[in-house]
């Protein structure tokens, strides 16, 4: 029988560690994983594909994701080949715009107007109407949301009234900065996909 990782409310690098650590201990992968959204789904299915193993994706009823990993997988969720789709919101809605931030300075040239230059933008976006959907940062664009005090208070001003602020793991990793969000939260490769492909537009700076 297999054994059951209910890992809602877990996610970005603790996720990884901790799916990471059961299959380095396992002699042969026998897990479900409970995981909140599809982005979670898609971040274990593939760490446990990188390991060799079988895998197996079911939409729950109560909107969460199973993950079955090993060689019993596909078997303990069933077989529905449409439980393995994620369930798509529509494009349709025109204020489902995203904001793409990849440095934590605009333009190129002299860094110091540079990251002036970004501070005025997100004050620009901060008193326009309306406000974007979600706000990417990847790469040094995930400083403003750490080192940057002034560009992390004017991104909380924005999660503070629903936008949500995806701050890519991989360049937080990088930077070591992830104990260090300020503002919005630490996401996976999918997600930003994810919602890239959902956007109705995308601003990229």
């Amino acid at each position: 029988m297999a054994d059951t990782l209910d890992a809602r409310g877990m996610a970005g690098l603790k996720l990884d560690l901790e799916i990471g650590e059961w299959l380095d201990a396992a002699d042969e992968a026998d897990l479900q994983v409970i995981v909140d959204d599809w982005s979670a789904a898609e971040a274990v299915a593939g760490l446990a594909r990188t390991r060799g193993q079988e895998v197996a994706v079911e939409r729950r009823e109560d909107g969460a994701y199973t993950v079955a990993i090993g060689p019993q997988g596909r078997d303990s969720v069933g077989d529905t080949e449409e439980m393995l789709e994620p369930v798509k919101t529509s494009v349709s809605d025109p204020t489902r715009t995203v904001v793409f931030i990849g440095s934590d300075e605009m333009g190129h040239g002299e860094a110091e107007l540079g990251r002036r230059l970004m501070l005025e933008f997100l004050r620009s976006v901060v008193v326009a109407d309306p406000w974007p959907w979600r706000v990417v940062l990847v790469n040094r664009g995930v400083l403003l949301a750490t080192a940057h005090a002034q560009a992390a208070d004017l991104l909380t001003l924005m999660t503070d009234a629903g936008v949500e602020v995806l701050c890519c793991q991989a360049s937080l990793v990088h930077h070591d900065l992830m104990d260090k969000v300020r503002a919005g939260r630490a996401t996976t490769m999918p997600e930003i996909v994810e919602s890239l492909d959902e956007a109705a537009k995308v601003i990229r700076v």
